[in-house]
């Protein structure tokens, strides 16, 4: 897949980040020091073109919370073989979750121009694997996910820390930041209360 059609819009969207959202109506991860964190590492490391270390952000700590950016980067470095194996169906998978999902112009611009490329039998093999990755990394799957997540570090009160130099996962250091305090309790409780209204009246 030629790289050129590809590059212009990641680089307009890696200057605007304008997509961590997910669809209207899904709140996102809370916006807690590590979330921030990992964010800006991914980025500057994407800049720096460490892009294993990018890669890895983006797939396994951030995409799994709902961060539509990261997903649509996953996607756009599986395209690329940047950081990853190339795999240019599973990265159109992941750009449409993220484009569908975000409603960025830009993502979606993006999309459009890659599923432009595509024979017919392989769009239908990237609409398969997106259906899959919406179960999981799609708004309601997200959202339970965060979810649980925020009634364990509540219910639990105080953190457990793992010993080591090894760094935590950001979902292990997200619901240390619930558990310790440094998180706004009330906007905890105001967040866990959209994302039950949110799965009653979307998802079933």
């Amino acid at each position: 897949m030629p790289r050129r059609t590809i590059l212009p819009a990641l680089g307009t969207v890696l200057l605007l980040l304008t997509a961590h959202a997910g669809a209207e109506g899904f709140a996102p991860p809370l916006e807690t020091r590590d979330v921030a964190v990992a964010k800006r590492a991914a980025e500057e490391a994407y800049r720096q073109k460490q892009y294993e270390a990018a890669f890895a952000i983006y797939r396994d700590d951030l995409a799994p919370m709902g961060d539509a950016y990261a997903q649509y980067m996953v996607g756009i470095m599986l395209l690329q073989g940047q950081g990853t194996e190339a795999n240019v169906t599973l990265g159109a998978a992941w750009l449409h979750l993220a484009a569908t999902r975000s409603g960025n112009a830009d993502l979606v611009r993006t999309r459009d121009d890659v599923f432009s490329q595509l024979p017919p039998a392989t769009r239908g093999e990237v609409m398969a694997l997106s259906g899959d990755l919406e179960i999981d990394f799609g708004d309601c799957g997200a959202t339970r996910h965060l979810l649980a997540l925020e009634e364990d570090a509540m219910a639990a009160g105080t953190s457990e820390r793992r010993a080591g130099d090894e760094p935590l996962p950001l979902e292990v250091r997200y619901v240390a930041a619930i558990e310790d305090g440094r998180a706004d309790t009330r906007k905890v409780r105001t967040t866990m209360s959209q994302r039950r209204k949110f799965l009653k009246d979307e998802c079933r």
